[in-house]
């Protein structure tokens, strides 16, 4: 046997014509090179080729995403990391198998529902790894080779779980009737009949005279979709894989099977998602699949009473491909997001029509949809090129509203001063690196025409007005637009090498405003800095940080402007060594003298502010500029107070730059004015415009 350690689902394989030990495997995990004839296998880790079937978020923060992938089981990983990227590595696989639902327990994100092909269902304690298996009643379920006509209980290969948005200790889990727990799977009851057609021809072994194949990838006739009521409780929807779509207002009770009532439902359709709506009681939105019917139209309709009534909202969508899954955002009804096989949609207008979202998503199988609440952020699973998140969606939650506008600001989302750790070696280019969000202020804004060059410019000022930040000649069109600010105070950028410098001080956390100005307008909001939540520093403790950073950036603009006074009386007598010569003057060993003593002098000063070329670091000792840059970089590279260290270092580098200024004037007024009085009327060294 070959290929050990790799995926043992093999779909391809090619043997280098040339060299019959060079192989490259395709399987379910991946593709995989061989150089021995199969006995060992290189995994490539720098692509992401995964099929997410659902996708879940916590309420962490920052939060992590979960799913189910195709035959690789359940997986949670984070939406940020604190280092340079989002490493494979940082996903932790919650349960095996095929793994579809990949639910964390809300208030209790260690705690995650996951479950596994055919009715496997788990919930894992993550802090420990503690698996255990709940379903009601572990009797043929799973892929074990029975057929559904064998078992009490069906469910589908892809069987749903739902908590309760009213009480996290409540779970659903569909098989052919819906079943219930408040005691995170110890005991379960059963809140419905069968809500299928319960079609005993569609129960039967599959495969051939040879032998069956009831991998449970054919269990049908089972529920597919459950939805509870985020409005009201007690309202549940559930749509099933041969075409049901039921509902009970009592709290399962007594159910309604309201197909008949949709207009276009094809016969037998699978009912891939129903959405209830997260702010009005009795709306619903459901996605019928039909494609395995060689349906390959869009099929998707709304209720907003309880499914007496419907409308078919698909009208607008491509009618070349199927949809998938549908969210109504919870602070805009009206702006729907819809997952179809070959990409995203939102409409504006409750459905009325659709606008594809592109950007840089690829065309793709979209089969999963959340909305992060505390973030605003679209976090979507795709079949094929793993999970994606379009970072503050407040511009489309407001968009209707801005292109009413000749300009408009959107509400500013809170944001987040983070802590950076690098937790990783060098990993080259065979380790995949998933992009982290841009740090900042997310500053969205509407303009209906493009600007003129230079035309855009963004204030930023704190509680008291104080200017913080101006952000000008943003780059915008016509259209909506982001700039992100740093949440840094503007920066004494160095202005020649060796200067030190750059970004400006880390701002304390507090309300700021972001003041626009763009096409004749100026608009403003307000919003919140806040801190790492993982740092436990007190206001006074960022407060002493920014001060302390202020200071050092003051003392570094003071330091970079004499080392320009330096830069620039060295330019002068060096041009002057040359300019006075075949000048016939009478005194020119007197001036080169004083040229001498005076590069002289500048040289020794400049050799004491920073280090001399070719300035490369460790091979030369830090001078003044240095010493600073590394204190202050001390001082805002942590989210803390001070130390006493590296305020003393600041307070002497700060007695030595007087100094440095004392010997800067006794140059300037002994050997540079000596020399200035020997030029006479010739050509004279300037100091600060003057003479």
């Amino acid at each position: 046997r070959i290929a050990s350690g790799v995926h043992g689902d093999h779909q391809a394989l090619w043997i280098n014509p040339a060299d019959g030990d060079h192989l490259l495997s395709g399987s379910d995990g991946g593709f995989q090179v061989s150089f021995d004839g199969g006995i060992n296998f290189h995994i490539w880790r720098n692509v992401d080729l995964s099929q997410f079937y659902h996708i879940f978020v916590d309420d962490r923060d920052p939060y992590w995403v979960c799913g189910g992938l195709q035959d690789n089981g359940n997986w949670c990983g984070p939406s940020r990391t604190r280092g340079g990227s989002i490493l494979a590595d940082e996903w932790y696989t919650v349960s095996g198998g095929d793994g579809f639902y990949t639910v964390p327990v809300p208030g209790q994100p260690w705690l995650v529902y996951s479950n596994a092909q055919g009715g496997y269902f788990r919930i894992t304690d993550t802090r420990s790894g503690q698996t255990r298996s709940i379903e009601p009643h572990p009797w043929m379920v799973g892929s074990q080779g029975q057929n559904m006509g064998q078992a009490r209980y069906r469910f589908n290969w892809d069987a749903p779980i739902h908590i309760s948005p009213h009480d996290p200790s409540v779970v659903y889990w569909g098989g052919n009737v819906l079943f219930r727990s408040s005691d995170y799977g110890y005991s379960w009851d059963i809140i419905s009949p069968d809500l299928t057609t319960d079609d005993p021809e569609k129960q039967l072994d599959s495969g051939g005279e040879i032998y069956n194949d009831n991998t449970a990838a054919e269990f049908h006739t089972t529920i597919y979709t459950v939805a509870e009521s985020p409005v009201e409780a007690g309202v549940i929807w559930v749509g099933t894989d041969d075409g049901n779509v039921q509902i009970t207002r009592d709290d399962g009770a007594t159910w309604t099977n309201v197909r008949d009532d949709i207009p276009g439902l094809p016969a037998e359709a699978w009912i891939g998602n129903i959405e209830a709506s997260p702010t009005e009681a009795g709306t619903a939105f459901v996605v019928s699949d039909n494609h395995r019917m060689d349906d390959f139209t869009p099929h998707v309709w709304e209720t907003t009473d309880y499914g007496q009534t419907w409308r078919d909202i698909a009208a607008g969508l491509p009618q070349d491909d199927y949809a998938k899954v549908i969210r109504q955002h919870p602070a805009n009804p009206s702006l729907l997001f819809l997952g179809m096989d070959r990409g995203l949609f939102a409409s504006f207008d409750r459905g009325a029509s659709w606008v594809d979202i592109r950007n840089n998503l690829p065309r793709v199988s979209v089969r999963g949809i959340k909305i992060q609440p505390q973030y605003n952020d679209l976090v979507i699973g795709t079949h094929g090129v793993g999970a994606w998140i379009l970072d503050d969606i407040q511009p489309f939650v407001e968009l209707a509203d801005a292109m009413q506008e000749e300009a408009y600001l959107f509400d500013i989302r809170e944001a987040t001063d983070w802590e950076s750790w690098s937790r990783d070696s060098s990993l080259g280019r065979s380790t995949f690196q998933g992009q982290n969000p841009r740090e900042g202020a997310y500053i969205n804004f509407y303009l209906a025409e493009a600007p003129a060059p230079g035309g855009v410019s963004i204030r930023i000022e704190d509680a008291g007005g104080q200017l913080v930040r101006e952000l000008s000649n943003v780059r915008a069109t016509a259209g909506v637009n982001r700039a992100i600010w740093n949440l840094t105070w503007a920066g004494g950028g160095p202005a020649s090498t060796g200067r030190g410098g750059g970004s400006g001080a880390p701002v304390v956390p507090g309300t700021y405003t972001a003041i626009l100005q763009a096409n004749g307008m100026e608009l403003s909001k307000s919003f919140q800095v806040r801190g790492d939540p993982e740092v436990e520093s007190s206001l006074a403790d960022y407060q002493a940080r920014t001060e302390a950073a202020l200071r050092s950036q003051e003392i570094q603009a003071g330091l970079n402007e004499m080392i320009g006074t330096v830069e620039d009386l060295t330019s002068q007598i060096e041009g002057l060594q040359e300019t006075i010569r075949d000048k016939g003057l009478t005194n020119e060993d007197e001036v080169r003298v004083q040229l001498e003593a005076a590069a002289e002098e500048l040289a020794g000063l400049d050799n004491d502010l920073r280090r001399p070329p070719p300035r490369m670091g460790y091979r030369q000792y830090p001078r003044l500029s240095e010493q600073l840059s590394f204190a202050a970089r001390g001082i805002t590279g942590a989210q803390a107070r001070p130390t006493e260290g590296q305020l003393q270092v600041i307070g002497e580098v700060e007695v030595a730059i007087r100094e440095a200024e004392g010997r800067l004037q006794s140059i300037i007024t002994g050997p540079i004015a000596e020399l200035n009085r020997l030029l006479g009327g010739e050509a004279r060294i300037l100091v600060g415009g003057g003479s």
